[in-house]
């Protein structure tokens, strides 16, 4: 559900396809297929919001289906007034609308080869019209501004306790296990940093903790390492403080060493990306997730993104950005999981992030961003910005080559055959125009 914390399931209670059992046997009995799934729903909610965007008009080409009526009463006039046919057919060559006719397509062909240089993958051309125009953007917190996994926030030693020796206990434990707090701890500690441990025998408790035991050969006794939840080391006879807080603990036989403390990882670059964002002209910024609203709160504080929107499924998300669609805002949604899918389908362009894209999700997204580089975010922005100038430059090309060639023509000046080599001018240099997105 987005949640960035391992929460631990009882007898009875409910988990979503797809959810994955860390620790433990997990008996499962299957309650809806197929449509009656929450991936079926998520499916069909895709469906009928697919249905319901308008098809976007593009206006260059309403503007062609006036200019070649223009043109073939200009060459009639030219004929009437001079009847030269060789003239009439001159004009009609060089005012023919080929630089026109390219001058989105060819523009649009070299913007989606510089975003996919960005690792952007963007399935309609109408994304860069659309993107131009965002004033809402909405951002999903697990695995988009954050790395997805635990990171050890903080290191609190018992009074007389080194930092080092608790770590050391931590990582003792840490290192039997795949329990995603267990493996944040291992992670903090380079390749290099890692202590030499002595080996004993290990335990697991699924939801508890673990414990080793090392003999210690020397003293002829054994030694016992916990790291686990606060209740379990009390159970053990572990002396806890009494003003402990909840979090993960760790002990050396009956005596306390410390709490340690986890959060998930915010990406390196969200901070620089957010701040590009909104100079890009995208004044609102949203989180929305399906997380807890502690640590929901503790992301955008740190972020600096103002509106918060915790706890939400799946459902409750697409609610949210239809409700800002009707409100008059032209959203932006950025994601990347499966619980996300709806709302990058609803929104006005929907940005799927990860480098594998789940089918749901990135069928309800308008663009893959096919890495962890959110720094490709507000360059997509200035891309799409880019593309409207270049599409601009394009249309006033073909129109001013066609313009100054026409006035040629029509005094009689240029031969047909003569018109149909120069009349390619325009459409070389609406390429070569175009191409220049490459330069940025």
């Amino acid at each position: 559900t987005g949640e960035s914390k391992l929460q631990t399931v009882r007898a009875g209670a409910d988990v979503f396809a797809g959810t994955q059992n860390m620790q433990g046997e997990l008996f499962i009995e299957v309650a809806g297929l197929g449509a009656d799934s929450a991936l079926g729903r998520i499916v069909q909610l895709m469906e009928e919001a697919e249905q319901s965007k308008p098809l976007v008009l593009q206006r260059l080409e309403e503007w062609l289906r006036v200019y070649v009526p223009v043109v073939i009463a200009l060459a009639g006039t030219v004929l009437f007034f001079t009847e030269d046919l060789d003239r009439a057919i001159a004009v009609l060559i060089v005012s023919f609308p080929s630089s026109l006719a390219i001058a989105g397509s060819a523009t649009m062909i070299s913007a989606f080869s510089k975003a996919a240089s960005l690792s952007l993958f963007v399935k309609d051309a109408t994304v860069f019209q659309t993107l131009r125009s965002v004033g809402t953007i909405v951002f999903d917190k697990t695995g988009t501004l954050t790395e997805g996994r635990q990171r050890v926030l903080d290191v609190e030693p018992q009074p007389n306790i080194e930092e080092s020796h608790l770590m050391q206990i931590a990582v003792q434990c840490a290192r039997h296990s795949n329990h995603p707090v267990s493996q944040a701890i291992v992670r903090s500690f380079s390749i290099d940093e890692l202590p030499d441990l002595d080996d004993g025998s290990v335990l697991e408790f699924p939801g508890l903790g673990i414990q080793v035991e090392l003999d210690e050969k020397e003293e002829e006794s054994t030694t016992t390492l916990r790291l686990g939840r606060l209740s379990w080391l009390q159970e053990c006879g572990v002396q806890i403080p009494s003003n402990a807080e909840m979090g993960t603990w760790v002990s050396r036989d009956e005596v306390c060493l410390g709490r340690l403390t986890f959060a998930d990882g915010i990406r390196e670059s969200a901070a620089s990306m957010l701040n590009d964002v909104r100079d890009s002209g995208i004044a609102t910024q949203v989180l929305l997730t399906g997380d807890a609203p502690t640590e929901a709160q503790r992301v955008s504080t740190e972020l600096g993104i103002p509106h918060v929107v915790a706890g939400a499924l799946p459902e409750e998300k697409w609610q949210i950005v239809q409700s800002l669609k009707q409100e008059g805002h032209i959203v932006c949604v950025v994601g990347d999981g499966i619980n996300d899918a709806l709302a990058l389908q609803e929104a006005d362009v929907g940005i799927a992030i990860g480098a594998s894209i789940n089918q749901a999700a990135m069928g309800g997204a308008d663009v893959a961003l096919v890495s962890d580089d959110l720094m490709a975010i507000p360059k997509l922005i200035q891309l799409s910005d880019a593309v409207h100038r270049k599409i601009v430059q394009n249309v006033w090309i073909g129109f001013g080559v066609a313009a100054v060639l026409f006035g040629v023509v029509s005094q009689g000046q240029v031969t047909a055959l003569q018109a149909a080599l120069v009349h390619n001018v325009g459409a070389l240099l609406v390429i070569v125009n175009s191409s220049l997105l490459w330069r940025r």
